[in-house]
């Protein structure tokens, strides 16, 4: 939806195409870091979006097994921005159809693609079926000069001559998402993030509003069983096993079902097959959620893509030239970060690297923060 807006901005007629229906639940950390603001505003939805999120979130804590805490100043992070916003996925991702939708961006809905993408005479194609409570099922086809990919990590789509490139040697099956709301019996002090090592996984509690919490998590596969079990019972066998997350969350109700997802990869993971398209937010790469930086990925890639085919279609380039100077843009934009977490991200796996490292955190981490600028 980013890069719709940005396209509209730009004076063209994007077409979007969605697999289901808004608005939906969507497992996700419900963190907008100080990243993504510079692109709400210049998409003009940043009094919308600061109007309905829950903030000033102006900390995060970490806090490992035994419950020992090193805090973060976001401000370290970012000066203009010294703060980060709290907002339920479902609602932005609905504010942003609506925007699309009053700016006179086509939005479709319930359009699953039946094949690969074909390519040729300079347009591609796809075909879909359309699904909608009152009609019956139909198949559509779309053709359009450019095609941007935003299906995300299990997304599937691909040109025809590549179909047998279908491999992502990036995927780890060994690893699950986890999230849920939690209405709390009383409000937690402050609106900061909270981030917790855990024996299989790590996770965050967030604050979303009054009395409520997002609860998210990466857990290893054997934890999923405990999804059957009473709410009190998973938070003692996942995050509650760190003191800390279980004196937050004692008392709390679980509100909704949980969200979950497999085969989340550990990193910033680039994706070797499927390099014949443009590629946005997770579809790219898929964020570790131990960053919260995953909204603002999909909000910063969706524009950086929106200005890179702007800029090809002004000089002649062909969508192959396109995409490889978005892929180069790509990389100048995120290349040392993807490096320092590739560095960093062994510590949230081993007991005792966190041991040692952890004394040396708080004096390090006004300079390691400022790395991520």
């Amino acid at each position: 939806m980013a890069c719709a807006l940005r396209l509209g901005q730009l004076g063209y007629q994007p077409l979007v195409l969605d697999k289901s229906r808004f608005p939906r639940p969507k497992l996700c950390g419900e963190f907008l870091g100080p990243d993504a603001f510079p692109v709400l505003r210049q998409l003009e939805v940043w009094p919308l979006v600061e109007a309905q999120a829950w903030g000033p979130v102006e900390k995060a804590y970490f806090h490992n097994r035994q419950g020992n805490s090193v805090e973060i100043r976001l401000a370290w992070m970012n000066r203009r921005y010294p703060h980060a916003l709290a907002m339920p996925r479902e609602q932005l991702d609905q504010l942003l159809v609506t925007e699309a939708r009053k700016r006179g961006i086509l939005v479709l809905e319930e359009r699953r693609l039946l094949s690969p993408v074909q390519a040729q005479d300079g347009q591609f194609r796809v075909t879909a079926e359309a699904r909608g409570e009152e009609n019956p099922p139909r198949i559509e086809t779309y053709a359009a000069p450019f095609l941007i990919d935003a299906t995300g990590r299990n997304g599937r789509l691909q040109l025809e001559s590549s179909a047998a490139a279908v491999a992502d040697t990036d995927r780890n099956r060994e690893r699950i998402g986890i999230q849920c709301h939690v209405r709390l019996p009383e409000r937690l002090p402050g609106k900061d993030l909270h981030m917790f090592l855990f024996p299989g996984g790590y996770g965050g509690i967030q604050p979303i509003g009054e009395d409520m919490v997002n609860v998210c998590m990466l857990a290893g596969a054997p934890l999923g069983k405990l999804l059957r079990l009473d709410f009190p019972e998973f938070v003692t066998g996942t995050i509650g096993q760190n003191p800390v997350a279980a004196r937050m969350l004692k008392g709390g109700e679980r509100v909704g079902p949980f969200n979950t997802t497999a085969d989340l990869n550990l990193n910033w993971q680039r994706r070797h097959a499927h390099r014949d398209l443009i590629r946005i937010g997770d579809a790219l790469i898929t964020v570790d959620p131990f960053t919260g930086s995953g909204m603002a990925h999909a909000l910063q890639t969706g524009v950086l893509a929106a200005d890179c085919l702007h800029r090809g279609i002004q000089s002649g380039w062909n969508y192959s030239r396109i995409r490889q100077n978005y892929r180069q843009q790509y990389a100048h934009t995120f290349k040392t970060r993807l490096r320092l977490l590739r560095i960093f991200r062994p510590v949230l796996d081993s007991p005792g690297l966190q041991r040692m490292l952890w004394p040396l955190l708080s004096p390090a981490l006004p300079t390691l923060t400022r790395l991520f600028r």
